[in-house]
């Protein structure tokens, strides 16, 4: 073996040694101590996997654990890269264009790369800006590789200059800043709420949906949504469209399950998605689109100009997987997320 190759394979062992010494650190919620504690990280959860799973009902087995599901990597090959990087949107939905957002820009270190519903052909990205601002009042700036919520920017006609200078430097997309329908601002007007769905393909070479979980945003996660920031996240019944408790597991000040949202007060539990056999379809449709992806988290939003894809997951989050339950009881997932390597009897 060449010392090369050695000098790579010692490199990824002391970083799969490293992960597993660490992987615990992370955890967003550290108020967890004692004997609890420890028998969680023994077993590969963090200490907060306690307040969402159920573990008394169905055991550690039936979840997928954090430790060993993070190391998993490239679970979907090369196009992990394709999937993760916003700016390929469009050209992976070009086929079903009424589920993106009208206004799509993307912009490398200030540059304008790639305009979808600008009608000015202008390659100055000050004008594509103000066009876009004239027609839709805000727009939104996302880098184009950042997950969780990070760095967002919401532009409107007062911090234009802001937005500007923030995408001089590195790769971003910019799109209409869309509104949730008023089922869904009525929870929480103060971010853009989305759901998530997530999916796997089947040994019929399927993309089965896994689950759908809804997100929604709070005064600490304050322009997003992600329960990570502070949000809290309900499951989406499949058959019914039906929403259950949601659960918030970052925010100090509510900890645990809710039935109405802990800031507005208004229902969560008991909410259905209007004419959800409709939407059902539409979600599957998308899903089907994506047949060139074995697994990820399709992020998406009830908005004013109907069901919008706003970015795709490659390795979507273990815990807002299984806010709807344990994903290992699925068993043809459980058959799929075993073949790319999940292995839980390792130790840490």
């Amino acid at each position: 073996m060449s010392l090369k190759k050695l000098v790579r394979k010692f490199i990824k062992s002391w970083n799969q040694h490293q992960h597993y010494k660490n992987w615990h650190l992370k955890d967003h919620y550290s108020n967890i101590e004692g004997k609890l504690k420890k028998q969680l990280i023994d077993k590969g959860f963090y200490p907060s996997d306690s307040i969402i799973y159920d573990f008394e009902k169905h055991g550690f087995d039936a979840f997928l654990n954090q430790r060993d599901y993070k190391i998993l990597n490239h679970l979907n090959g090369v196009t992990s890269q394709l999937i993760d990087n916003k700016a390929f949107l469009p050209i992976i939905l070009q086929s079903i264009p009424e589920f993106l957002p009208e206004f799509f820009a993307f912009v490398s270190n200030g540059n304008p790369k790639f305009t979808r519903g600008d009608n000015s052909s202008s390659n100055n990205l000050d004008k594509i800006l103000n066009n876009a601002l004239s027609k839709h009042k805000k727009i939104i700036i996302k880098p184009t590789s950042d997950f969780g919520g990070n760095n967002i920017l919401v532009v409107d006609k007062e911090n234009i200059d802001q937005g500007i200078q923030k995408i001089k430097k590195g790769n971003y997309v910019i799109n209409n800043y869309l509104e949730n329908e008023d089922f869904i601002k009525a929870i929480h007007p103060g971010s853009l709420n989305t759901f998530r769905v997530v999916f796997f393909k089947n040994k019929l070479g399927k993309n089965e949906i896994l689950m759908i979980a809804h997100r929604f945003g709070s005064s600490l996660s304050k322009s997003v949504d992600n329960i990570s920031q502070g949000g809290l996240a309900c499951s989406i019944d499949l058959e019914t469209g039906r929403f259950s408790k949601a659960c918030s597991y970052v925010n100090p000040s509510f900890i645990g399950w809710y039935d109405k949202h802990m800031e507005s007060g208004a229902k969560i539990e008991g909410v259905s998605a209007p004419n959800w056999k409709k939407t059902k379809e539409d979600i599957q449709k998308i899903v089907d689109t994506l047949d060139f992806i074995e697994f990820a988290g399709l992020d998406l939003a009830f908005t004013t100009q109907g069901l919008k894809v706003i970015e795709i997951n490659s390795k979507p989050q273990a815990q807002l997987m299984q806010v709807s339950g344990p994903a290992l009881i699925n068993q043809d997932f459980k058959d799929f997320i075993y073949s790319k390597g999940y292995n839980p009897k390792r130790k840490a």
